[in-house]
């Protein structure tokens, strides 16, 4: 990212450094004569020192010139920065004092100075800066080339604290000022540093947002571009391409920039250009060359002990990646000590605390070293089996996992929590190995805990937090009326194809995110207790997971790295942690062979056969208890998933290979239900428990202007439910627009949907008459609900987030409020899909668990298929249910159903039987 301090103040001051006029010129005078006087910088500044101390008695308003062009000398000439802001500060004091009018250009040209120097000194203090930044922002008249540098700055500093969503919306507002002043070459700057934040991220998947980026810097056009900037953008290009692991792109790219640092003499970033060739030569297995190149970092590093840090960082994972334990470990120190600002003694014992940690400026940058550090433990404990080494690990892991907590309370902004979410889940798994190691099951079920939805957590939490403060909902509803202003503008923003548009809109986005900001401070000092009590959400101990758990009820959780893997079985009584027999590799390679299977209909008995062996080996896989194996029979079978396997059936798996079908099947033995987390499943059963038990049914079998295809037996589908779904409970076609169903979904607590689904660019989404209902619109919707249920293609498939598990339609949900969602993993067939449903409501409706009546109508529709390529899993295995289990409240008057439903079947089923077959 494009930051030089010294020449971007300095640039900057040939700008606003000018033009001042003073009443008394004989104190100016010999003020100037001081400055430029041909004597030691040190003596000099003594001199101006004792020179400020003889004009106290001068005009104030002629104090507060000096002092500024003494601030200015020390930054800029002096390089005392210590001197420099104390002497903005005297500055401030004394205009704060003198003049009225905030709106004086003295008054903000002195904000904007002291908001950038404690932004660019050698250690940042980014909440100073960013308080002078707001103020000068809330002091700004209108829209100026100072206002835009502010944002601009502001970025910087969210990019540097991690918040990188918060960095990009500073970056797009900064840009949309410059393109309204008419000022490409400083919109250039911006969208510069925008490509920097994408790499920061440190995520690929970001590539085609970063090329988007970079194709508006070219329509910036190559005549204002310079030397050095043409160099960042290339730099920048390069980095993305390797987190994107496409280094035959990246290397060019990455030397042709280098070459172009070296050319213009840019210290700073041919410093951060030979890194990065470093880190791909290493991961390449060119250790030698690698090494070599990390210390030639060294003497474009300076005395900057960030920089320095690095180049110590960087040699330690060369050495690493050399299986090299001691000396990684050794130069890890180097890098952690050099950023604290600690001396490093290579023969003394090392230790570090939290509180050393807690307030440092640099905690991105720890963190990333903590993490690495206790992989080199643990990598070395695991060579060595010293438990020396093992017990180093166990303190640098909890010391990093308290910053990584810091990182993701601080940040406000979905994508950098994400961010950081992603990193911790790699240090989370080096925890386990280390609690596996010391046989502590209850902390490495913690960390497994902690590695899965705590975006979701932290969402549904907010609801009880609210109720304990007592918050009234006028301010709940404002609150989601922002949320889905917002909303609505990002779909127009993402719909939008004009660059024009597109930069209003954003501009909007911005302005209306620091509108509800601010609105979510004021509510912050009105209800403490609610944020206090929001802030407090915890993750739930193995010993009160174990309480709650019943005498037939078991919980299998996953936690799955690149080369590691763990399953913990939990029963009431006792917990079994296990190390995973396969990589993630080979299990994805597992997987993917067993998905091919389930994705269509069994054709022949080669399919079944192959379904079987395939079937059975990923059983042994996933169930690595062999003498347990018989204990989980006739158990009913929590799953909490990980990675890939929130793709898996599990009721599908096969037990046994010599067991004919259905007995075959795990689900013939056992319940099946899943949830993100058992953390999560205790919160959603502390959400209040609606009364009512009114059910609202949405049918789809045709869409405006026809854009879905008719789906022909919805209407069959509504027939047969329709005693559950009566008058203005039952929506069909146009009754079931969009509008509708946000409508009714406040009102009814059991909600079934039955449309097309589907994942596509914008995300998972839901068609209703009019219109797809997008993930992200659920987000900001709030009602609790007792169940929805969902006939329809893909809504359990979504992005994967490492961290956080599927952003699917069925997650939507569960934020929203739902405790229970039934929801599909592919491409439903609407024939058996009605079946299993219509039986599964049967099943609901006499009083069964969510879980027992979805695997009594799975188990049904298997015996009624039993001899048919109906029978296949594709048919009845899609269907899943995620979150709370418990029987659903039901009144007795609705037991008359029962009688109707079942005549509705049988009629049903007879009349497939004779027209079908």
């Amino acid at each position: 990212m494009q930051r030089h301090p010294l020449k971007v103040f300095l640039v900057y001051a040939a700008i606003t450094f000018t033009g001042a006029s003073f009443a008394q010129e004989s104190t100016m005078e010999s003020l100037e004569r001081l400055l430029e006087a041909q004597i030691p910088l040190t003596e000099k500044g003594l001199q101006l020192e004792a020179f400020l101390e003889t004009q106290q008695g001068i005009a104030p308003m002629n104090l507060a010139d000096a002092y500024y062009e003494s601030s200015k000398w020390m930054w800029g000439t002096k390089r005392d920065q210590s001197k420099a802001k104390t002497y903005a500060r005297k500055e401030r004091e004394l205009r704060k004092q003198l003049i009225t009018d905030s709106l004086d250009p003295k008054v903000l040209r002195n904000l904007y100075n002291l908001g950038y120097m404690y932004h660019h000194g050698m250690v940042p203090d980014y909440p100073n800066s960013l308080a002078f930044f707001d103020t000068l922002v809330g002091l700004t008249p209108s829209k100026d080339v100072r206002l835009g540098n502010v944002y601009r700055e502001r970025g910087d500093i969210f990019d540097a604290l991690g918040d990188f969503q918060r960095a990009l919306e500073n970056y797009a507002y900064s840009e949309s000022v410059f393109q309204e002043l008419n000022r490409p070459d400083l919109q250039l700057k911006t969208r510069i540093n925008i490509s920097g934040t994408y790499v920061s991220i440190g995520d690929g998947n970001y590539l085609e947002d970063f090329n988007q980026n970079n194709a508006q810097i070219e329509a910036l056009g190559n005549e204002i571009i310079s030397e050095n900037q043409q160099a960042m953008v290339t730099f920048n290009t390069a980095a993305m391409y390797h987190l994107a692991g496409k280094n035959d792109i990246a290397l060019p790219e990455l030397e042709r920039s280098l070459s172009l640092f070296k050319k213009t003499k840019d210290s700073l970033n041919t410093y951060k250009a030979l890194s990065l060739l470093g880190i791909i030569f290493q991961k390449q297995g060119h250790y030698l060359e690698a090494e070599r190149i990390f210390w030639d970092t060294q003497s474009y590093a300076g005395k900057d002990p960030l920089l320095q840090s690095a180049v110590f960082n960087n040699l330690a994972d060369c050495y690493q990646r050399q299986q090299n334990w001691k000396k990684a470990i050794q130069f890890y120190y180097r890098a952690l000590y050099t950023v604290l600002g600690k001396t490093y003694h290579e023969t003394a014992a090392q230790s570090l605390t939290y509180e050393e940690i807690q307030y440092a400026p640099f905690k991105k940058i720890i963190f990333g070293y903590l993490a690495d550090i206790t992989e080199a433990f643990v990598n070395n404990w695991e060579q060595e089996k010293n438990v020396t080494f093992l017990n180093e690990a166990e303190n640098l892991f909890q010391i990093g996992d308290q910053v990584v907590d810091d990182l993701f309370l601080e940040s406000r902004e979905e994508v950098s929590k994400l961010a950081w979410r992603e990193k911790a889940s790699k240090l989370y798994l080096q925890g386990v190995v280390i609690y596996e190691a010391l046989q502590q099951p209850q902390k490495a079920f913690y960390l497994m805990e902690k590695n899965k939805g705590l975006l979701l957590l932290e969402n549904i939490h907010k609801v009880l937090a609210r109720e304990k403060a007592k918050i009234p909902m006028q301010f709940v509803d404002k609150e989601y009326a922002f949320l889905g202003q917002i909303k609505q503008l990002q779909l127009e923003w993402a719909a939008s194809v004009d660059p024009e548009e597109k930069t209003a809109l954003g501009a909007q986005i911005f302005q209306l995110k620091t509108t509800f900001r601010q609105f979510m401070d004021d509510l912050e000092l009105k209800f403490p207790v609610y944020f206090t009590h929001k802030r407090q959400f915890s993750i739930v101990s193995l010993d009160e997971v174990q309480q709650d758990l019943g005498p037939d009820e078991m919980v299998l959780e996953y936690l799955l790295g690149d080369e590691k893997g763990y399953v913990l079985l939990i029963s009431g009584t006792d917990s079994y942690l296990k190390r995973m027999p396969s990589s993630r590799s080979q299990l994805e390679i597992q997987l993917k062979a067993f998905r091919e299977l389930l994705d269509r209909p069994w054709q022949n008995k080669e399919d079944v056969k192959s379904y079987r062996s395939k079937a059975f080996k990923l059983y042994e896989t996933l169930f690595p208890f062999e003498s347990l194996r018989e204990s989980i029979k006739g158990k009913r079978l929590m799953i909490i998933p990980d990675g890939p396997l929130h793709r898996l059936p599990f009721e599908a798996l096969v037990v046994a290979e010599d067991l004919p079908f259905p007995e075959a099947y795990l689900i013939a033995q056992s319940d099946v239900w899943y949830q993100y987390s058992l953390t999560v499943n205790a919160q959603i059963k502390k959400l209040p428990t609606n009364p009512e038990t009114a059910w609202a049914g949405f049918f789809l079998t045709q869409f405006q202007e026809d854009y879905q295809t008719p789906l022909v037996f919805g209407t069959k589908e509504q027939a047969y439910l329709s005693p559950f779904f009566e008058g203005d409970k039952n929506f069909k076609n146009e009754k079931a627009s969009k509008a509708s169903f946000l409508s009714a979904y406040q009102r009814f607590p059991i909600v079934h949907v039955s449309t097309h689904g589907g994942v596509d660019s914008e995300g998972p989404w839901l068609a209703f008459y009019d219109a797809p209902l997008f993930l992200n619109e659920l987000y900001f919707l709030e009602s609790q609900k007792e169940m929805v249920v969902l006939s329809a293609c893909k809504t359990s498939e979504g992005l994967y987030a490492n961290g956080e598990g599927v952003f699917s339609i069925t997650r939507g949900f569960i934020n929203s409020g739902s405790k229970s969602v039934v929801s599909s993993l592919w491409n439903l067939n609407d024939k058996s899909s009605f079946e299993v449903l219509s039986h599964f409501y049967v099943e609901l409706q006499q009083g069964a668990s969510k879980s027992k009546a979805l695997r009594s109508a799975k188990l049904e529709y298997l015996r009624t298929h039993l001899n048919s390529t109906e029978g296949s899993p594709f048919y009845w295995a899609s269907i899943i249910l995620t979150g709370n289990d418990e029987p659903l409240p039901i009144q007795e008057n609705h037991y008359w159903i029962l009688g109707l439903l079942a005549l509705g079947l049988l009629g049903g089923f007879l009349l497939w039987f004779f027209r079908y077959r």
